[in-house]
């Protein structure tokens, strides 16, 4: 297929220049759409360019800021001992399950704070760039924490 070494170097980095681009687009919306969740919140729209700050913001004023802080323990915990294999290993990946789960909470309870329910969820869950500008640029109007 490639004649060089330098032909499969120039496609691999090829590649890696697409799947970089694709991410910056995606790492934009992101931004433009929090941006616009965050000042219907009322909170300055600069939020959310700051990493972390950003989502302990959408806890804030979706669920609970205490959730927050116990999923990044959580993610800090499974990181650690997943260093370690064998049972501990196991028990990250337990772990790693809770934090999959309150992400999916996340979702819903910032879905029904703008007055949708369990599909909008499934939106937010598998086209999350897609329904978050939705939530942003929509007509929804935030409801505090349901």
């Amino acid at each position: 297929m490639y004649q060089t070494n330098e032909e499969l170097i120039a496609a691999v980095m090829g590649a890696l220049g697409f799947l970089m681009m694709v991410s910056l687009v995606l790492a934009i919306i992101m931004i433009v759409a929090y941006w616009k969740i965050f000042t219907k919140f009322g909170e300055p729209g600069w939020k959310a360019l700051i990493p972390f700050y950003n989502t302990y913001i959408l806890y804030k004023y979706s669920w609970n800021p205490t959730m927050f802080w116990a999923v990044l323990i959580a993610v800090f915990v499974s990181v650690v001992l997943s260093m370690f294999g064998g049972a501990l290993s196991a028990l990250a990946g337990l772990i790693n399950l809770a934090i999959w789960v309150a992400g999916i909470i996340q979702f819903y309870k910032l879905s029904k704070c703008f007055g949708h329910g369990v599909p909008f969820t499934l939106g937010l869950l598998f086209f999350n760039p897609i329904f978050m500008l939705i939530l942003g640029f929509g007509d929804d109007q935030y409801l505090g924490v349901q």
